[in-house]
């Protein structure tokens, strides 16, 4: 059982003396650690440690989520070396060490490497020496990491299981939940007032992507998601503007930005925003209101809604792209069929998609057959051209000879309603 008497005190300690953990589970592949690496270790690791975070390009981040792995095994700190770089280090959240076995003035992090590794390499980077002002900021940064604030685990008097036990509650509470995360709709606002506040502050939203890349550096948050919340909250507000009386609310806001992030009702022009204030065009303010109900949504059953939930935008989007876009005529008319159905509820969504995917199966079949017969019919085939009988003229049966040309027409198609049964099985 886990000693809930997890005892911390806040100390200051050297970068130099603070050592990245070989043992933190996101090591244990990259590594290939079979076993836990004794303390006498850690020391002579960190190169080895240090060479698994990656200070990537901005340009790199290709990723909507806020992950910090890639697929390698390697931690992305690139995000956190800018901020620092920045603004320097800031401890909002305490990097958490324990003391190394043994030593009197080292230190293991438990919690907060990779902010940790962000500050060593701010502190080895040597900034432009013919640039005065690079230099002055540099310095600046280097005087907030000299020493560094964290909380100490205090271990007197645990056994080395007590030990691994508090380290797995202090893990456990910062990775899987219990520090509260703000809601998307708190973020998109601090992202929004963060971006129209940079000097000069903006009285309407302007895109400008110096701004963008400010709001990027500060908040340590990938391009893309600062992008998307800017669009979505921009078109929260607006929608609350149009529709008074039917605006989104809170709880309606992941809906929303689901529609607005999704490429394919962007390319179908189903939601089209303007690039330079990320406003919706009058008609897209309609579609998005009639599509996520904002008015009536919350007092509908969850199987009378238009959109059940986020997820559910995907699915919309596949029936309104193939009602824009699609190259087969027959597959673009009866989605657009089945859009108009689904947006009157007289059908679901889920069965309008469960038609349109076996409509475009069958066609996949009848488009097949149609090539096949219209190869039969082209003149010019192997059995020469149709009969000088007139136009949209038929051979009579007792005019049929079966000789010559008349055979070979028989032949013919007696071939192609082979080919026929062939396809349709019989």
């Amino acid at each position: 059982m886990v000693d809930a008497s997890i005892r911390l005190k806040s100390i200051k300690v050297e970068l130099s003396h603070l050592l990245l953990d070989p043992n933190n589970p996101r090591f244990a592949k990259s590594l290939n650690l079979r076993t836990t690496e004794p303390d006498k270790n850690i020391p002579a690791m960190q190169q080895q440690v240090e060479k698994l975070f990656v200070n990537e390009r901005e340009s790199e981040v290709g990723s909507d989520e806020d992950d910090s792995e890639v697929e390698e095994g390697l931690v992305r700190i690139g995000d956190l070396v800018r901020s620092m770089r920045e603004i320097g280090f800031v401890p909002i959240d305490n990097v958490v060490v324990r003391r190394l076995n043994g030593s009197t003035s080292d230190y293991v992090v438990i919690e907060g490497n990779r902010r940790v590794r962000s500050a060593k390499y701010l502190y080895e980077e040597r900034p432009d020496q013919s640039n005065p002002e690079a230099k002055r900021k540099h310095e600046e940064i280097l005087q907030t990491l000299k020493p560094l604030d964290v909380l100490l685990l205090e271990t007197d008097g645990l056994t080395l299981r007590e030990i691994q036990d508090q380290i797995g509650v202090i893990l456990g509470l910062r990775h899987f939940g219990q520090v509260l995360g703000w809601p998307i709709l708190a973020k998109a606002v601090n992202i929004y007032q963060e971006y129209m506040n940079i000097q000069p502050v903006q009285s309407e939203f302007k895109l400008d992507n110096k701004r963008i890349s400010q709001v990027v550096t500060r908040l340590s948050q990938p391009r893309s998601s600062v992008m998307s919340a800017l669009k979505t909250y921009v078109a929260y507000k607006q929608l609350q503007e149009a529709f008074p009386h039917g605006a989104p609310k809170p709880s309606h806001y992941s809906l929303l930005q689901a529609c607005v992030r999704n490429s394919k009702l962007a390319s179908a022009r189903y939601i089209e925003l303007d690039g330079n204030t990320f406003k919706l065009v009058e008609s897209s303010l309609v579609n998005v209101n009639i599509a996520c109900e904002f008015e009536s949504r919350d007092s509908q059953s969850e199987d009378k809604k238009i959109l059940r939930d986020p997820k559910a935008v995907s699915a919309f989007a596949e029936l309104v792209h193939n009602a824009a876009s699609d190259p087969d005529a027959a597959i673009r008319a009866f989605a657009t069929s089945l859009q108009m159905e689904v947006l009157s509820k007289a059908r679901s969504l889920s069965d309008a998609i469960d038609n349109l995917r076996s409509f475009k199966s069958a066609r996949v079949w009848t488009k097949s057959l149609e090539a096949l017969l219209n190869k039969i019919a082209e003149p010019g085939s192997p059995v020469g051209p149709p009969p000088s009988v007139g136009e949209n003229q038929r051979l009579a049966f007792e005019d049929f000879q079966p000789t010559g040309n008349d055979l070979l027409r028989l032949v013919e198609a007696r071939n192609a309603f082979r080919n026929v049964r062939t396809i349709i099985g019989i």
